[in-house]
């Protein structure tokens, strides 16, 4: 499911980049664009057309990620303890956060947070 969406996603800034005249994107021959999956069983459907008699319960609207890869999409395994987004989207543990948020060049400068008073308020300059 989260692949359909980000290859419907991937297709669609590609073609933006493409209206905005990016050079990398005019080209009809261009390099396509990489997805990272932790789901292996996900990868090998989506680049193996073969129909089988266990994939039926695959909806229609999913094998058009088929059409696209290696055109539109190149998808590439990456381990889920390596995924820096999950950081975004989901709770984990304080070291699998801090490795991620290291990763996306995140830091983090102060533990303390001060609340704005209503002096605070009034020394902050008009615009």
């Amino acid at each position: 499911m989260a692949l359909s969406f980000a290859t419907q996603e991937t297709i669609w800034i590609r073609s933006l980049l493409k209206e905005l005249q990016i050079p990398e994107y005019l080209d009809e021959n261009a390099r396509p664009t990489t997805i990272y999956e932790d789901n292996q069983s996900c990868i090998s459907l989506a680049m193996n057309p073969v129909h089988h008699a266990r994939t039926k319960h695959i909806d229609i609207r999913h094998h058009f990620i088929r059409d696209h890869v290696d055109k539109e999409i190149h998808l590439e395994y990456l381990p889920t303890a390596e995924m820096v987004a999950d950081s975004l989207t989901k709770p984990l543990p304080a070291p699998a956060f801090k490795y991620h948020c290291e990763n996306m060049c995140i830091k983090h400068y102060d533990n303390t947070i001060t609340p704005m008073t209503k002096a605070s308020m009034t020394e902050l300059p008009n615009e």
